[in-house]
């Protein structure tokens, strides 16, 4: 992996920083970042986010690294720790070596009086970490090309709207930021690991504006396992100027929208967590964490609070929900119907649940075999066919195969 060509350049009322990547045996491609507003103080200067969203697809490829350019010393000190901590996971990746080109280091010292930033995407771990910390947190970042498509601009904007709405309510300040990352970075290694150093690389860029930002968490810490966003993975993205801090391993969601979500209209008002991007639809309120999120606002009893959700809850559609077993996803509608069950509430959602629970434990031709293709493909093939079927395009946000093959787990 070479990181070179590092440039900055302003576009209409953006900032524009870019810099190509080479994976070995490949063409250079370019990765930006786009900040929205011109109003933001000038952003870091470096190859250090660069490196930071590179770094863990390079160690599941095992590929070096060569940085022509600046880079924070601190960082780059840290990297061995990461390297330790993730190969440790014993998941696949492995270590490399890191270059710089002579006398590039960075290790300038933290400025006082910044901001305290959180990434904001609208979810339930987004609001629950804002809400926890309110009274230190300045700004807002949402970033376009991370779960929404860069293609899906109907969807952006509409969130940009609700959340610029909650920022101005809130009087913060909010900071949009566009990147191609994930469209590069996707292909060589699963998201569920890439968006980590993707969030970071974003981070990276206001070290000269926030000393600290929060990275919402989205799983308790008695059931933490290896993933992109870590509590002690999150810590080892920070330099010389700005820390991250990984938060919310108090709760899981349930927990969160008991204890914190179902207290703000607010959070009510404005939740998004939908994840098939229907053009149009803020949350599309039958895709799995839609409607799990549905069953969540009922169990916590404040659903008919939450306007960002189609009404009723359609159970034809819960009967039909997969729980994957093997990811513990099943602890999740085991809990809800525990506590409706408990309360003796909503008999009909309870059938409901244990049905679609009974499905999912049954076995599946289909599921099978598409698990093992998808571990074969990952293991022996470097994700060649994924990488295949993800580069057909359509002018879709994801085209029709890529999402039928990732829905039945064909791919990963």
């Amino acid at each position: 992996m070479r990181i070179f060509n590092l440039e900055t350049r302003n576009k209409d009322r953006s900032i524009v920083l870019s810099a190509d990547v080479v994976f070995d045996g490949k063409k250079p491609e370019r990765i930006w970042f786009e900040i929205e507003d011109i109003r933001v103080e000038t952003p870091a200067i470096d190859y250090t986010p660069f490196l930071a969203c590179v770094l863990l697809p390079c160690l599941k490829l095992g590929e070096n690294i060569y940085i022509e350019g600046n880079v924070s010393e601190k960082f780059l000190e840290k990297t061995k720790k990461l390297m330790d901590l993730v190969v440790g996971w014993k998941v696949g990746f492995r270590k490399i070596t890191i270059e710089t080109a002579p006398s590039q280091l960075l290790s300038e010292k933290s400025t006082s009086l910044k901001g305290v930033g959180t990434f904001f995407s609208g979810g339930v771990d987004s609001f629950y970490t804002y809400l926890k910390h309110k009274k230190e947190i300045t700004d807002l970042i949402l970033i376009h090309g991370f779960d929404i498509p860069l293609k899906n601009k109907i969807l952006s904007e509409e969130t940009k709207k609700q959340i610029a709405k909650i920022a101005e309510k809130e009087n913060l300040k909010f900071i949009i930021v566009k990147t191609n990352a994930k469209d590069i970075l996707e292909k060589y290694l699963i998201w569920d690991f890439t968006h980590g150093g993707v969030l970071a690389a974003v981070g990276l860029l206001f070290e000269n504006n926030l000393k600290k930002i929060f990275i919402p968490g989205s799983v308790r810490k008695d059931e933490l396992f290896p993933y992109g966003t870590h509590p002690l993975l999150d810590p080892l993205w920070s330099t010389e100027k700005i820390n991250f801090i990984h938060d919310g391993t108090e709760y899981n969601r349930l927990g969160k929208i008991i204890n914190s979500i179902s207290k703000s209209n607010l959070a009510l008002s404005n939740l998004r967590v939908c994840t098939k991007n229907i053009k149009g639809k803020y949350n599309c309120s039958e895709c799995y964490k839609c409607l799990q999120t549905m069953i969540e606002l009922i169990v916590a009893g404040i659903f008919e609070k939450a306007n960002t959700f189609e009404h009723p809850l359609d159970l034809k559609k819960v009967k039909n929900m997969y729980y994957d077993y093997s990811l513990h996803y099943n602890d999740q509608g085991e809990e809800n119907l525990k506590i409706l069950r408990e309360q003796n509430r909503k008999p009909e959602l309870q059938k409901a649940i244990e049905e679609s629970l009974k499905k999912s434990r049954e076995f599946s031709m289909i599921r099978t075999v598409s698990k093992i293709f998808s571990q074969f493909d990952q293991k022996y093939m470097d994700r060649k066919f994924y990488r295949f079927v993800f580069g057909i395009s359509n002018n879709q946000d994801r085209n029709f195969v890529f999402k039928f093959l990732m829905k039945i787990g064909f791919l990963k």
